[in-house]
This record gives structure tokens, C-alpha cells and sequence, in this order.
């Protein structure tokens, strides 16, 4: 038996920041010129790459957006998250010299990176670091 799938749909709100930049990339389009169905296909096929769907009809209009998976969700959040950190300068005790996220300036960048392994459920060093 064939085990069904349910697809629950989600707002903007709920996007990553990759997500995010992907959507207000064709939005601008859509509100300029209006998707054709082969930009709505291209939309689409940009959001699979990190782990989000939608569906469109023959109006190149999308629709129901969804998470089709987590993980590649999670890891391209992170990998976003992490070209923002490798730009924050860091002192000699391994601590931060700028600002990142909520993180105040002097945090120590192993407290990151374990908030990164747990926030995104992702290996720093593997899947980040390419380690």
C-alpha cells in the first residue's frame, strides 16, 4: 500500500532567507511583467534545489508552497548562514570582532558553530567546513 503523502502548505513567514531571496526574485518579475510558464517552471525548479515546492497552474501562478525536504531545507539555510559568518571578524581568542545574528560581539565562535549543528541539525565541519 502506497503511503500518501501531506503536503501542508506555508506562508512566506515561514520561508528561509535562501527560500526568501528565490521568491522575491520572481516576485519582482511577476509584479513587473507577469511569470510566463517556463520562469514559473525555472521558480520551481530553483526552489527544489533547497528543499521547497509549490504548485502552478497553466496562469504560471504559484501556489500552496510546502517543504518537500527538511534536511536540504536546513542545510541550504545553513550553508546561507554560514557565508554571512566566515565574513565576521574573529580575535585571537576565537571570539567574534562583529556582529553575527543575535550573537553579541566576543562570542565565542565554537558556541556558533554548536548552534549551528542544533539549530540546522547539520556537522559543521562535514557539511559546512567540507572537512
Amino acid at each position: 500500500m502506497k503511503e500518501e503523502i501531506k503536503i501542508v502548505a506555508i506562508d512566506y513567514s515561514d520561508f528561509s532567507d535562501v527560500m526568501k531571496a528565490i521568491t522575491d526574485k520572481y516576485e519582482a518579475i511577476l509584479l513587473d511583467t507577469g511569470l510566463s510558464y517556463i520562469q514559473c517552471a525555472k521558480f520551481k525548479e530553483e526552489s527544489e534545489a533547497v528543499g521547497f515546492s509549490f504548485e502552478y497552474g497553466l496562469d504560471a501562478e504559484p501556489f500552496n508552497f510546502h517543504i518537500i525536504n527538511k534536511q536540504l531545507a536546513n542545510l541550504s539555510e545553513a550553508k546561507h548562514q554560514w557565508e554571512i559568518l566566515v565574513d565576521v571578524p574573529v580575535n585571537d581568542n576565537e571570539e567574534t570582532d562583529g556582529k553575527f545574528l543575535d550573537f553579541p560581539i566576543g562570542t565565542d565562535v565554537n558556541e556558533i558553530w554548536h548552534w549551528f549543528e542544533e539549530n540546522y541539525n547539520v556537522s559543521v565541519a562535514k557539511d559546512l567546513m567540507g572537512l
